[in-house]
């Protein structure tokens, strides 16, 4: 089956929409960054942080996802009725906050910071991903749906399988500040793909 699907067919056969190569590219350094840090950042709160501790790390990452919640609806409610065609603009902008959110990390030293950081990071998650995952969605080739759903999920998977290993790495080498600006640096590398969309103002209609 795995041959018929896949090896058995032309490179053609895989020739895809350039905004969908662009999110599959986008969110392979997006989630990579992220799994650079997730999985080890409870030992860098409860080790580096002055108070800080196991409870802090958890906190953190609740409220990530309770603001990611929030500035989610928000987005899909209210941005994308301004950003109709214009959505690129805003993924940019999210991503970018993702990015600044590991930068600050990285020169940070107390718990608040720490929850306020994780909170950017869920907004730039949050008003990004309804804006994502509709650019998507749009673009994608109906007949190769299954197929091009399979190799995002491969392609991004692999990428954060990578990520995580090397994040243990780059931490007990060269420490947890170094580990966040690698971190904000792939993110911030999401940006690249849609640049070429940016330059055409960002035109790209989600309802296509």
């Amino acid at each position: 089956m795995l041959h018929e699907s896949y090896l058995g067919h032309l490179p053609s056969h895989f020739n895809m929409n350039p905004v969908v190569k662009s999110f599959i590219i986008s969110e392979t350094f997006l989630w990579s960054s992220i799994t650079l840090v997730t999985p080890i950042f409870a030992v860098f709160a409860a080790t580096k942080i002055p108070h800080g501790n196991l409870e802090v790390a958890a906190t953190a990452f609740s409220l990530y996802l309770a603001v990611r919640v929030i500035f989610e609806l928000f987005s899909a409610k209210v941005l994308s009725k301004r950003v109709h065609k214009n959505p690129v603009a805003i993924i940019c902008l999210g991503i970018s906050f993702v990015s600044l959110a590991y930068f600050g990390l990285s020169i940070t030293n107390t718990v608040i910071a720490v929850y306020l950081l994780f909170a950017l990071k869920g907004i730039g998650i949050g008003i990004a991903s309804p804006m994502k995952n509709a650019l998507f969605s749009s673009h994608i080739d109906k007949a190769k749906a299954p197929m091009e759903w399979s190799i995002h999920d491969a392609i991004t998977l692999l990428g954060m399988a990578f990520a995580s290993a090397v994040g243990g790495v780059i931490a007990g080498r060269y420490g947890f500040s170094t580990l966040f600006v690698v971190a904000a640096i792939v993110s911030a590398m999401g940006i690249l793909p849609y640049l070429k969309f940016l330059n055409n103002k960002g035109s790209v209609d989600i309802t296509k």
